[in-house]
């Protein structure tokens, strides 16, 4: 599944684990007709378009709160030719009224950059950021659990 995707200081770069997260939701999709699906926090946009592009029936749907990192996936979307959707949105803020059968995010990703925003001090940053990775194949935040729980007791 080997694309090429265009980064730069907007987005963070597309981790090798990330192609996991993208088999696993082909998988799922491809036992779906016309799955509807959502890449939370999309940055790049890689997620959205490798999906788009290996489940053609599928409606991908991709949302970022950062404009120039929505330009960047729209970039590699048109690049690779596939169909997305790009919508500006604070997480579901923007989603009035749209249902999912998919809803994703790389959180692994989300978590390191988190983490990097609140830590001046790279040295030890890179050796927290390796820690969190380790720990967090296994348990998912709290606040990501809470976020889930919200929008699944409300209707998009």
């Amino acid at each position: 599944m080997k694309m090429d995707f265009f980064v730069n200081e907007n987005v963070l770069i597309p981790r090798p684990d990330t192609e996991i997260l993208v088999e696993e939701v082909i998988e799922l999709a491809k036992k779906m007709d016309k799955p509807k699906i959502l890449d939370l926090c999309t940055g790049s946009g890689a997620i959205a378009v490798s999906i788009a592009r290996n489940v053609p029936t599928a409606e991908v749907t991709a949302i970022d709160i950062s404009e120039k990192a929505l330009n960047v996936a729209s970039k590699n979307a048109q690049r690779l030719e596939t169909k997305v959707k790009f919508i500006k949105s604070d997480l579901f803020k923007n989603l009035k009224n749209m249902k999912f059968d998919i809803i994703f995010m790389s959180i692994l990703s989300k978590m390191s950059q988190l983490f990097n925003t609140v830590t001046s001090d790279k040295k030890s940053s890179d050796i927290e950021i390796s820690k969190l990775l380790q720990y967090s194949k296994i348990n998912i935040p709290v606040e990501f659990l809470e976020i889930i729980k919200e929008q699944s007791e409300l209707e998009i």
